[in-house]
C-alpha cells in the first residue's frame, strides 16, 4: 500500500481502558495493522499521518502511546526537511512527480454499490493491484475480463488511467432473488409478546390464527416438517406476520445537566502538505479543547496532481457547562427523547395508542410511556439440522 511507503509507525498502547479505546478506533478513520494484545499492551502499526488523532484518543482514556519505530518516505522526508527546508522538499517533489505520474495513487470505482465495490477490490487484490502499483504492470483487458467472470454483480467493466488515478467504470447486473432451496433451514419466531393480526405465508405452514396470543421466541412457522413417507425434512420458512403488542419505556431528564457548547470556526491554520503529512511552519496548535475540520488543496503541474499542497484546518472550540433547566425545558427535552425512541425503534410500526405519565422529583422529571402498536413480529431464526 502507498501509505506503507509514505510512512508507518510501530506503536504500543498501554493502559487499563485500552479496550474502550478500541471501540472509538472502530468508529474513526484510524486503522491499526498487525494488532496484537499481550499482557497490558496492545501493539501494531499505524499510518504516521494518523498519529495525532490516535494520541488524542489515547489521552481521552488515559492510555499511554509509545512509538517504537518509524519508517517510510515521510520519515526520510522529515529528516531531509530539517537540513534543507522547504525549497529542497519542493525540488524533490518535482523530481519524483514523473515517477508518481506512472503509478496508481488512487482507485476510483464508478457505478457500484458497497457490496460490489468490495468484490472489485478483492479481484484487484488477487492481481496485486493497489495504491503504488506501476501502470505498466496492469493488463487492462485481463482485469476487465476478471471483473465480469469472477464477480456475481458486474455485467461490464472498463478501466482507464488518468492523473495517477485508476478509474473503473462498471455496469451492475440486476440482483437476482434468493433461491430458497439453497438457504439454511430456518424457523419464523415471534420477536415479542403479541397478538397476531395478520399473516402472509410464502414457504411453510402456520398453526396460529388471527387473534391468537404468542410469546417472544415462540416458533410461528417451523423449519422442520415430516414428508408423506414420515421422514424429517428441513426448509427455509418465509412469511410476513403482523401483530399487536404493548411496549413500555421510561425516560429521565435532570434539572441540572452538563451541556457541550461549540464555537464553530473559532480559529484556522494552514500547513504545508507533503504526501499524507502536514508540515507545521510557523503556526502553533490552538489552546483549549477543539474539533478539527481538514481540507486539502493539492498543487497541479501540467495537469498532473502533485503529492504536495496546502492543508487548511479550521478548529471548532468547545466547552462543557453545567446548566440549570426550568421544568418547561426539562419537559421539552423529554419530548425529544420520546420522539427519538419512536423514530429509532417504532418507525416501521403503527402506534395505535400512546399514554404518557410524568413523575416529578427533586432531581428531575421521569416520563413513563405506554404504547400499543402494530407491526411485523416475525423474525427469521436459522436452524442447523442434526447429523444422522
Amino acid at each position: 500500500m502507498i501509505t506503507e511507503k509514505v510512512g508507518i509507525a510501530n506503536i504500543e498502547m498501554t493502559g487499563e481502558q485500552r479496550y474502550k479505546l478500541l471501540n472509538d478506533l472502530i468508529k474513526s478513520s484510524i486503522s491499526i495493522k498487525d494488532m496484537t494484545d499481550a499482557g497490558s499492551t496492545i501493539s501494531g502499526q499505524v499510518d504516521i499521518s494518523k498519529l495525532r488523532k490516535l494520541k488524542k484518543l489515547c489521552d481521552k482514556y488515559g492510555v499511554e502511546l509509545k512509538v517504537t519505530d518509524e519508517k517510510g518516505l515521510a520519515v526520510s522526508g522529515r529528516r531531509f526537511y530539517k537540513h534543507l527546508g522547504i525549497p529542497a522538499g519542493l525540488i524533490v517533489a518535482a523530481v519524483i512527480m514523473f515517477y508518481l505520474s506512472n503509478i496508481v495513487l488512487h482507485i476510483r470505482i464508478i457505478g457500484a454499490d458497497y457490496d460490489t465495490r468490495q468484490d472489485i477490490y478483492a479481484v484487484l487484490e488477487d492481481f496485486g493491484i493497489g495504491e503504488g502499483t506501476p501502470v505498466s504492470d496492469i493488463d487492462f483487458h485481463r482485469i476487465e475480463t476478471a471483473l465480469t467472470d469472477n464477480t456475481n454483480s458486474v455485467a461490464w467493466a472498463g478501466l482507464r488511467f488518468s492523473n495517477s488515478e485508476l478509474v473503473i467504470n462498471i455496469s451492475q447486473e440486476k440482483k437476482k432473488p434468493d433461491i430458497t432451496e439453497k438457504r439454511y433451514p430456518a424457523n419464523i419466531v415471534a420477536s415479542r409478546d403479541a397478538v397476531i393480526t395478520g399473516f402472509q405465508v410464502y414457504c411453510g405452514s402456520i398453526d396460529f390464527m388471527m387473534g391468537d396470543g404468542v410469546a417472544k421466541g415462540q416458533i410461528l412457522i417451523s423449519g422442520e416438517y415430516t414428508d408423506r413417507n414420515g421422514e424429517l425434512r428441513y426448509r427455509y420458512s418465509q412469511a410476513s406476520i403482523t401483530g399487536k403488542f404493548a411496549d413500555t419505556q421510561t425516560f429521565f431528564e435532570p434539572y441540572v445537566s452538563v451541556e457541550k457548547t461549540i464555537s464553530e470556526n473559532a480559529e484556522e491554520r494552514s500547513f504545508f502538505r507533503f504526501f499524507d503529512n502536514n508540515i507545521r511552519l510557523f503556526s502553533s496548535e490552538p489552546s483549549g479543547k477543539y474539533i478539527e475540520h481538514e481540507r486539502v488543496q493539492y498543487f497541479n503541474f501540467l495537469g498532473v496532481e502533485l503529492p504536495v499542497g496546502i492543508t487548511h484546518i479550521s478548529y471548532d472550540s468547545y466547552s462543557y457547562e453545567t446548566v440549570s433547566r426550568s421544568e418547561e425545558e426539562v419537559r421539552t427535552a423529554l419530548e425529544k427523547d420520546i420522539e427519538n425512541y419512536e423514530k429509532n425503534f417504532l418507525s416501521d410500526d403503527e402506534i395505535i395508542e400512546k399514554n404518557v405519565g410524568y413523575t416529578v422529583s427533586e432531581e428531575g422529571i421521569t416520563a413513563t410511556v405506554y404504547y400499543v402498536a402494530e407491526g411485523e413480529i416475525g423474525e427469521t431464526q436459522i436452524i442447523f439440522p442434526k447429523k444422522s
